[in-house]
């Protein structure tokens, strides 16, 4: 059967495989990963359609065509969302992915679901349309529905099969969260029926496909599906749906702050649409999928999205450098500390083989403990067998001098933050390694510039910035020096999506650009102290916002001595615009209030409990009965409007290349509300010319508006409509 020759996608294919048993092959021409696009799934009609009336067919494997690719199904095309303003335009694009699944659903023929890769989104739903699903064992295999992520709720009745599937309790984490599962995980829960090598894959769904044919057709049960009673028992009896909404309620306001309606509406279309008949629960999803995605929140967030996935696209114009990178995989850390030990657990689990350098027997010994507790920590979680956490410590070893660095492919550096510390380091190093090895320090603040000014091939040294705790924040920073080769930046920027960071490449400025941000932030809050402000109250209203935390819990999880550290470097960069208030010095020279490492700081840490530390509250020239009333819609003004300011000038300067990694490095790396956008985003929404007002009215020369707010406030313009802008060449990128 030649399904090419009418289809306008081309994106599927059909092998017969004897014994009345056909493959259907998904293979979207032009693109990397398969995606569910309006026309592929008009296609899967037509062949549906056109296979009913083929009495040669029996049962149909449903498989990938890209050999060689992670990804099974992508999902959804996300820029077709992204177009959609109309409410009744996205709900009926919901109702016609679900007709065509449905179609996939409730044909007779046998359908079984070959699994290798990430199926996720559009991808997992068409497979939960499908009779069985078969999985393959391998780390490239995740199954998820991560709509909440983008703002949205599965469209393409996920809410309503997979709990059908699974039952409720099983099918809320992976709805709620758009966490995926693994394979292993998949066949626990019931989501797929047999878990296998992926050699077998295909061999395994032919034999699954036979056996429901002789065995009971569309009603043959594998063992896998048989379930505990017990684990299904709050669905059945009376009251049981209406605890699991309380408690899944309660649970998803304490994570989200009421700012992200997604997981509630998601909770709401499965326990109403579980009531109901398949028919009218897919009506339901398809009603709060058209409300949700015309929503401001949800174009924001899924503009992050195509963002972040831009950035984590591999450049294939990377050349060759650095050669031994990619084919000896050997990498070599220098300082054995929090970011050093983090850095290595990670290089370690992405499959390199790490050699970890450290002056002191002891800093090695601990951060060796530090990496084994890391991944015991995902044994507990079943994240890692036994087996593979030995391999992962063996792919280490240790140092106290340079030996073992003459075969490895890059070094990155995490020693203390001392210009001539780091400069002595890299400058008796470079004797050792190979001479195409990548070398990268992961300065928070110093000049990259300066740093490769004391070596005889400077243009292998790149800035690559990690932000703490290395394993869980997606962001890192690539920072060209003055004399940085293009090919060794695009070489350290796809080594860093290696690592499964998202990279943005930001100039040689003092606090580069998060580092900046973050601290105008934090510099502002300060001062609000000093004039009388509450730390929680202020903390809570930041929360209201949508921060993760306030920025006093912040800089007490920083640690106020590093925080003055980095205050320091911004003032001696950008003069009195950003000088610091005394406050947070005193603190941790004459009060040894150093945050949360030492039990107090702003606050006193009492386990989990936390109240306002009276001794930082005399160092700021109040009391606890002077403190200002709460004005939280004025303290918001003037802590994010401060960040926009100095976004706008970082933008202007050529930081950053354009609006959209602005704010993508600020969501990745601080935490900055998603649903906003980012900072400039936000910015954008509430218009320019209010910013401006805002920062006029607040007095403090520190506040003014710069020109870039001033200009497109007058010219009634936005952030967005800069553009792209070229980094200038003094920051060291083009």
């Amino acid at each position: 059967m030649d399904v090419g020759s009418f289809t306008r996608s081309g994106a599927w294919s059909f092998v017969d495989e004897g014994e009345g048993i056909g493959r259907l092959v998904l293979d979207l021409p032009g693109e990397k990963v398969n995606k569910l696009t309006t026309a592929v799934l008009e296609d899967l009609e037509k062949i549906l359609t056109r296979l009913a009336n083929s009495l040669d067919v029996r049962a149909l494997i449903v498989a990938n065509g890209k050999e060689g690719s992670s990804t099974f199904i992508a999902g959804a095309d996300i820029n077709e969302i992204r177009a959609v303003d109309d409410v009744a335009q996205a709900t009926q694009l919901a109702r016609r992915g679900q007709d065509v699944l449905d179609l996939l659903s409730s044909t007779s023929m046998i359908t079984v679901a070959a699994i290798h890769g990430n199926c996720l989104g559009g991808g997992t739903e068409l497979v939960l349309a499908c009779d069985f699903r078969v999985a393959s064992l391998s780390d490239k295999t995740k199954i998820g529905l991560p709509e909440v992520q983008l703002g949205i709720i599965p469209g393409f009745g996920g809410t309503q099969r997979l709990p059908r599937l699974v039952g409720i309790s099983r099918s809320l984490p992976m709805i709620l969260t758009g966490q995926p599962v693994d394979a292993r995980r998949a066949g626990r829960m019931g989501l797929v029926d047999k878990v296998v090598y992926p050699g077998l894959l295909l061999k395994e769904a032919k034999e699954l496909a036979c056996e429901a044919l002789h065995r009971g057709g569309k009603k043959f049960r594998p063992r896998s599906r048989r379930r505990l009673f017990s684990q299904r028992f709050l669905e059945t009896v009376p009251g049981g749906r209406a605890l699991i909404r309380w408690s899944a309620t309660k649970s998803i306001t304490a994570k989200t702050g009421g700012h992200y309606p997604a997981p509630l509406k998601a909770l709401d279309s499965v326990l109403t649409g579980y009531g109901q008949s398949l028919a009218r629960g897919l009506k339901t999803e398809a009603a709060i999928v058209g409300e949700l995605v015309v929503a401001e929140h949800t174009k924001n967030m899924i503009d992050l999205f195509l963002a972040r996935e831009s950035a984590r696209r591999v450049d294939d114009q990377a050349g060759t450098a650095p050669a031994g990178l990619i084919t000896e995989r050997r990498v070599g850390v220098l300082g054995a500390g929090v970011m050093g030990g983090g850095i290595v657990a990670l290089l370690a689990r992405k499959g390199f083989r790490v050699r970890m350098k450290d002056i002191q027997s002891e800093a090695i010994s601990l951060g060796l403990r530090k990496i084994h507790d890391s991944f015991e920590t995902l044994v507990r979680k079943r994240r890692l067998t036994k087996a593979q956490q030995r391999n992962l410590m063996s792919s280490i070893t240790t140092s106290l001098d340079d030996s073992g660095f003459s075969r490895i492919g890059a070094v990155i550096e995490a020693v203390v933050e001392k210009m001539e510390v780091k400069q002595d380091v890299f400058r008796k190093l470079e004797e050792f390694v190979p001479d195409d090895a990548l070398l990268c320090s992961n300065t928070s603040a110093l000049s990259v510039t300066e740093m490769q000014s004391v070596l005889k091939s400077p243009g292998r040294f790149v800035g690559l910035h990690f932000f703490n705790p290395v394993h869980r924040m997606p962001l890192v920073e690539v920072i060209p020096g003055e004399r940085s080769s293009e090919e060794y930046v695009v070489a350290t920027e796809n080594f860093a999506r290696h690592l499964g960071k998202i990279p943005v490449r930001v100039a040689d400025r003092p606090g580069f650009l998060v580092n900046r941000l973050l601290g105008c932030y934090l510099n502002e809050a300060a001062h609000l102290f000093v004039e009388g402000c509450s730390p929680m109250a202020v903390d809570g209203c930041m929360k209201s916002f949508g921060m993760p935390m306030g920025p006093f819990e912040l800089l007490d999880e920083v640690g106020l001595d590093v925080a003055a550290k980095v205050a320091a470097t911004l003032h001696e960069g950008f003069g009195d615009r950003l000088q610091p208030p005394a406050v947070v010095n005193q603190l941790v020279e004459r009060g040894q209030l150093l945050g949360k490492k030492s039990g107090a700081g702003f606050y006193i840490y009492n386990g989990r409990r936390k109240t306002v530390n009276p001794k930082a509250v005399l160092f700021g020239g109040a009391t606890d009965a002077s403190f200002k009333p709460d004005q939280p819609d004025l303290w918001t003004r003037r802590l994010i409007y401060t960040v926009i300011n100095e976004a706008a000038r970082a933008l202007d300067e050529g930081v950053v290349s354009s609006p959209e990694l602005l704010d993508l490095a600020m969501v990745m790396g601080t935490g900055f509300a998603p649903f906003r956008g980012g900072p400039l985003r936000y910015g954008d929404s509430i218009g320019v010319a209010t910013v401006c007002e805002g920062l006029q009215s607040f007095g403090p020369d520190r506040l003014k508006p710069c020109e870039t707010v001033q200009r497109l406030a007058r010219d009634k313009a936005k952030f967005y409509d800069l553009g792209k802008k070229d980094l200038v060449h003094a920051g060291g990128a083009r």
